[in-house]
């Protein structure tokens, strides 16, 4: 089954962080909202030593994720080990809890085995049990795209259409501090939307000019049913989540996606 559409906010740390943007949040039933949580390979090697502000302490995790009607509760990983990464992944997992919801995977092309286990085989919170159903979004940043014939978006749409029924969604992440280009975007989309419709959503990660959302909105009449993805620029100089801008965005956004009644 088509997942729905998400806006996400990415790099929560605090469970207060999370109650502060909950309070204000007014989705309809077009996106669901996704609270995500940074990790990666050093938080199961470091554990509560992590000292990076946008790294969540990986015994706080499970006190992030609470069960909330159209919430989505992921963890965006990465590794700078990929061979054994559904080893990781599995670690990660119980660090995240019951009420964890998927991941955003940051490695380029991870091996298709691995979200296949991951989507569909992933053992939950008994061991004898599996947790099915678990939502995978690859996130495919410019190294990605760099592999995939230098960013073709025939060739991407090829590389996504190797992850068939064991992703959810596409992400495309924009540059961090460059503005989107919008007519390489649609060429991507339109390309991922003409191949992989009936099952892929997909979306766009940062590169989003927040004092700016004319190209947001222009992406939307176009493909209305994009999930939003937001880390870097919701980050004060410090590198803390700055929830001023993330009331803003969601704000600007919301209004964005709303569909007339």
């Amino acid at each position: 089954m088509k997942r729905k559409p998400f806006i996400s906010i990415v790099g929560f740390t605090q469970p207060t962080e999370i109650e502060l943007v909950e309070q204000e949040l007014s989705l309809d039933n077009t996106h669901r909202f996704m609270v995500g949580v940074v990790m990666d390979k050093t938080c199961i090697e470091e554990g509560a030593n992590i000292t990076r502000r946008r790294t969540a302490d990986p015994s706080m995790v499970k006190e992030l994720f609470t069960r909330k009607q159209r919430h989505l509760n992921v963890i965006q990983y990465s590794t700078s080990d990929p061979h054994n990464l559904q080893e990781q992944l599995s670690i990660v997992a119980k660090l995240g809890g019951r009420h964890l919801d998927g991941f955003l995977l940051k490695n380029v092309w991870p091996d298709p085995k691995v979200t296949e286990w991951l989507h569909d085989k992933l053992p939950g919170n008994d061991p004898s049990q599996v947790k099915r159903g678990t939502e995978v979004s690859l996130l495919i940043n410019s190294s990605a795209l760099s592999v995939a014939n230098r960013g073709d978006p025939r060739r991407v749409a090829e590389c996504v259409g190797e992850y068939h029924g064991t992703i959810d969604y596409a992400i495309i992440v924009c540059s961090e501090g460059k503005p989107m280009d919008l007519v390489y975007l649609r060429e991507l989309f339109n390309g991922l939307q003409e191949a992989h419709s009936s099952w892929l959503n997909f979306g766009i990660k940062d590169g989003i000019n927040l004092n700016a959302l004319d190209s947001l909105a222009e992406l939307l009449t176009t493909f209305p049913d994009l999930s939003i993805s937001m880390e870097h620029q919701l980050r004060t100089r410090d590198d803390i989540l700055n929830i001023e801008s993330v009331h803003r965005f969601l704000t600007d956004v919301t209004k964005l996606v709303t569909k007339p009644t």
